[in-house]
């Protein structure tokens, strides 16, 4: 199976939970934190949760194949782009409004172009997805089931 590993809080026994996964399923792309990047494989995108948080893209993924967000993927999300512009009250609250958006339509590009890309069979959040990032990614898993 393949997994994409949401565990970003630098967990202390992280390299056991990696070792244990990885004998029945291949870990594809993992949000973790720098110190834990010692524990990935040679086929795992590793991406820094604070570089992932600030929307910027995991070293080694090409973006230049990720579309925009189309019409019909933007209306099928109001209601997220609308919870995630209010989330980011808490930590971009230096941002105006079109910041916002627009931070919100970069991930929404990278994030859809991410999942596209790697197909994952299956995504392990540490915790409820909290942050702009993680719900964002929390939401497009369910489009596309």
């Amino acid at each position: 199976m393949r997994l994409f590993l949401m565990w970003g809080t630098g967990y202390p026994k992280v390299g056991d939970l990696i070792a244990e996964l990885r004998k029945s399923h291949q870990i594809i792309y993992w949000i973790g934190r720098t110190r834990d990047r010692k524990e990935k494989s040679s086929e795992t995108v590793f991406h820094d949760y604070f570089e992932a948080y600030e929307g910027k893209p995991a070293k080694g993924v090409d973006t230049s194949t990720f579309d925009p967000p189309g019409e019909h993927l933007i209306k099928s999300l109001r209601d997220t782009e609308a919870v995630i512009l209010t989330m980011m009250n808490k930590h971009f609250d230096w941002m105006c409004v079109d910041e916002r958006r627009h931070l919100y339509f970069s991930m929404l590009r990278y994030w859809y172009g991410v999942l596209k890309q790697y197909k994952p069979d299956l995504i392990i959040f540490r915790t409820v997805p909290h942050g702009v990032f993680d719900y964002l990614i929390y939401e497009l898993a369910k489009m596309f089931n």
